[in-house]
């Protein structure tokens, strides 16, 4: 067995000089795939669902009821993604279709009440979860930690802005 460090890396093979535990990009997206991990081992897998639907369907819950451009952008999935989603979730009557009163053009998305029972099965494991990590970590660091995601959030934010043309 090879040693590995803090962030799973080989150590003593390849190049030293590359501190991937400096680039926060790396310690963000391996943090949040851990955490999305042991969050679909614990409450999405015994209920049948992905990370992808739940996010949707939480997302939709709290909206009330939207067009699919609205709930891709909001949910963070990409519009593609969010079309097979929401069919899949039609499909186990999750959600639900209607047409847009202001443009029958148009479909809305809504919460089913079998859609509502799975959020209040499934929020309940991911409040206790939040509540472990709480526990673990200590709740002036996770505070700490929020401000900090929310400064370097604002920051990208900015920088993708000032990009733009």
């Amino acid at each position: 067995m090879h040693k590995v460090d803090s962030l799973g890396y080989p150590v003593g093979r390849g190049r030293d000089d590359l501190d991937m535990g400096a680039f926060l990009n790396v310690r963000i997206t391996r943090t949040a795939a851990r955490l999305s991990v042991l969050f679909q081992r614990e409450a999405l897998r015994p209920n049948n669902l992905s990370l992808q639907e739940w996010r949707v369907l939480l997302n939709l819950a709290k909206l009330g009821n939207c067009h699919l451009r609205e709930l891709s952008r909001i949910s963070t999935v990409d519009p593609s993604h969010a079309s097979r989603v929401t069919k899949a979730l039609e499909e186990r009557n999750l959600i639900r279709r209607f047409l847009d009163a202001d443009d029958s053009r148009r479909m809305r998305l809504t919460v089913t009440v079998e859609g509502h029972a799975m959020i209040d099965q499934i929020w309940p494991i991911a409040i206790d979860l939040s509540a472990r990590i709480e526990r673990e970590v200590g709740v002036s660091d996770i505070a700490a930690m929020i401000r900090a995601l929310d400064g370097v959030r604002s920051f990208a934010n900015t920088a993708i802005q000032n990009d733009e043309p």
